[in-house]
């Protein structure tokens, strides 16, 4: 029996898209965010569980299903990536 893999951490786009699917009132599941998209459930969930980056074409369609236009989508992702290295610079003032 093969082993399943375990993720343990979200992709920032896995953590973006998670956060604009639990704020919309269309596409809170992966299955209703599939259909809406026109993109696979199998792929909506391995984006959610850090597998895979989405491509481009992925991401317009995800956003066109999300109400919002691909530079919103972008622009959640950025602050998801940002929030994530909040706080973990090691090259603090002073320090060299």
């Amino acid at each position: 029996m093969a082993k399943r893999r375990r993720h343990v951490l979200q992709s920032e786009w896995g953590r973006a898209l998670a956060q604009l699917m639990a704020s919309s009132r269309r596409c809170k599941t992966q299955n209703a965010l599939a259909k809406r998209s026109g993109v696979a459930q199998a792929t909506v969930g391995r984006i959610l569980r850090g597998e895979v980056d989405p491509q481009t074409g992925t991401m317009s369609f995800l956003a066109d299903a999300l109400g919002m236009p691909l530079a919103a989508l972008l622009s959640a992702h950025q602050r998801t990536t940002s929030n994530s290295f909040m706080g973990t610079n090691d090259n603090k003032e002073g320090k060299r």
